[in-house]
């Protein structure tokens, strides 16, 4: 999921919606992953992503194969799908919720050892992956408006809102 994240800014609810077809290879630029953008109701267009992001979706496909077969029809194609091992959903496989993938992020950055500057374990969210990927691309000079497209705003106020600031390499 990081990997997806990472690579094309998408946002937590959207990822957790990901079917097992989102990733196509394409002649020119290896894979494109395709997603519909639920805040702005609507299908993206197919965005290139790198080979490491394919395989790490099609290892997640294979590591959940066992739980489709339990799985309830409605879910079954979803890419991110798990069983609850404790709490009231004990034993039954579902697609993760938002609050439970902030845990796991959370989870991911103690045992990895991602501190802050304090030297507690950094508040990893899943919102600040598309913001590295806004600020990447602007440092390395992508147009607002390609940034935009990236990222979905839906206004161009609300990029240049939050990335006109960055304007040399070393703050971005």
């Amino acid at each position: 999921g990081i990997i997806i994240l990472e690579s094309t800014g998408m946002r937590l609810g959207d990822l957790l919606k990901l079917r097992i077809g989102c990733i196509k290879p394409h002649l020119v630029s290896g894979y494109t992953i395709s997603w519909f953008d639920h805040k702005n109701r609507r299908e993206r267009p197919p965005m290139p992503v790198r080979a490491e992001c394919a395989h790490a979706v099609q290892k997640l496909i294979e590591i959940t194969e066992p739980l489709r077969d339990e799985a309830d029809e409605s879910i079954k194609d979803m890419l991110f799908i798990h069983r609850y091992a404790k709490g009231p959903l004990a034993g039954q496989v579902v697609v993760p919720a938002q609050v439970t993938m902030g845990k796991w992020l959370k989870g991911f950055a103690e045992k990895n050892n991602i501190l802050d500057t304090d030297g507690k374990p950094y508040n990893l969210t899943a919102h600040q992956f598309r913001r590295t990927l806004g600020t990447d691309m602007l440092s390395k000079g992508t147009d607002l408006n390609v940034i935009q497209q990236v990222l979905g705003h839906s206004d161009p106020s609300v990029t240049k809102r939050f990335y006109a600031d960055v304007k040399d390499k070393d703050r971005a």
